[in-house]
């Protein structure tokens, strides 16, 4: 079924009006990525949070910055919103802090979370550029994950 799918869009049927690649330019153009030298002389400093978007199994596989904070992607809107009706979703440190930045494993996933915390009218979030992935190559702080609050 899956494979009919794929033969379908080549064949220009279901095609997506907009290809991911374009959401990504299109975010790239007022999403500001932060290097992994600059991100982490600012690791530490209560005025800068790092949030790692990346879903529960990717952290508990390969860890995450230490100290980041872990909201996945694909709930993002409603962790930050405080008119959020179910419990213990809503972060308030994601609204209190100054400056957030926002990772995945490449930079790709939180690229567009946050393109979609600027469209909720943040105005303080920055892209990890390269991602944990980065991050790790440059041999900085990682913590191991044993288990999170959300998928």
């Amino acid at each position: 079924e899956i494979q009919r799918e794929r033969e379908k869009r080549r064949e220009g049927h279901m095609a997506p009006k907009l290809s991911s690649t374009t959401l990504l330019a299109k975010a790239a153009e007022t999403v500001p990525e932060l290097m992994v030298e600059e991100a982490f002389s600012r690791h530490g400093d209560p005025e800068w949070l790092l949030v790692d978007t990346r879903a529960a199994s990717e952290l508990i596989k390969t860890g995450k910055i230490a100290g980041a904070l872990h909201v996945p992607r694909q709930s993002i809107e409603f962790h930050v919103d405080p008119e959020m009706e179910v419990e213990d979703k809503y972060i308030p440190e994601m609204n209190s802090a100054k400056n957030l930045v926002l990772y995945c494993k490449t930079g790709r996933r939180s690229m567009l979370a946050c393109k979609t915390l600027q469209d909720m009218g943040f105005d303080n979030v920055y892209n990890l550029q390269g991602g944990i992935e980065e991050w790790k190559r440059k041999d900085l702080p990682v913590e191991e994950v044993v288990e999170t609050k959300f998928p």
